[in-house]
């Protein structure tokens, strides 16, 4: 006998209708920006506008939620880096994965940039943001714990370690300078460490 409740397929279906419109919000700000409407995200999903509006209740509720989707899962992305290996090591891993994501699945976000700091969304307890800056601080502890970096402000140096790694920087690199995934992630990796004081 089954003890899954009959809900629960309708919620999994639910919750794939929202990616697919997710993932079509995430097309269309790469075709067109934030011009669209919740009927051409439809469309562009293959769903009917109704459904569309019972997921969103407007364009800028969905880029809410196309921003916090992204931020979520590089957070889990970042967590999932392998701890046990030395903090540099686990830096640049985290480097060369967060450029990565920004030119594939994360690279419709510069579109969606926020008129508040990071800080500021921090403050008042922006869940996707603070995830994102406790996972960063647990990586940028490392590096001071193993003296890759001074001892400093941890708060700032996950600060410039997120301004540093914009999707629009690693996409300006990569698509308008023509450099590869590794490269940007290098290069960028080297101006954070260089901007924490590494020697």
């Amino acid at each position: 006998m089954s003890t899954t409740t009959p809900d629960l397929p309708l919620r999994s279906d639910a919750q794939r209708t929202r990616d697919r419109l997710l993932d079509a919000a995430a097309d269309l700000l790469e075709s067109d920006g934030a011009h669209f409407t919740l009927p051409e995200l439809a469309r562009q999903a293959g769903v009917g506008t109704a459904t569309a509006y019972r997921h969103f209740t407007d364009v800028a509720d969905l880029l809410v939620a196309v921003e916090v989707r992204s931020i979520t899962a590089l957070t889990a992305a970042v967590e999932a880096v392998d701890p046990t290996q030395g903090a540099l090591r686990r830096f640049e891993a985290i480097c060369a994965m967060w450029v990565g994501r920004s030119t594939r699945e994360s690279a419709a976000v510069r579109f969606l940039r926020s008129p508040e700091g990071v800080l500021q969304r921090a403050h008042r307890g922006d869940p996707s943001i603070t995830g994102l800056f406790d996972a960063l601080t647990v990586a940028v502890a490392a590096l001071i714990s193993e003296s890759v970096v001074p001892e400093q402000d941890r708060v700032a140096a996950v600060l410039v370690w997120i301004t540093l790694f914009d999707e629009r920087i690693v996409i300006d690199l990569g698509r308008t300078h023509g450099w590869t995934a590794h490269r940007i992630a290098d290069y960028l990796g080297r101006a954070v460490l260089g901007a924490l004081g590494s020697a």
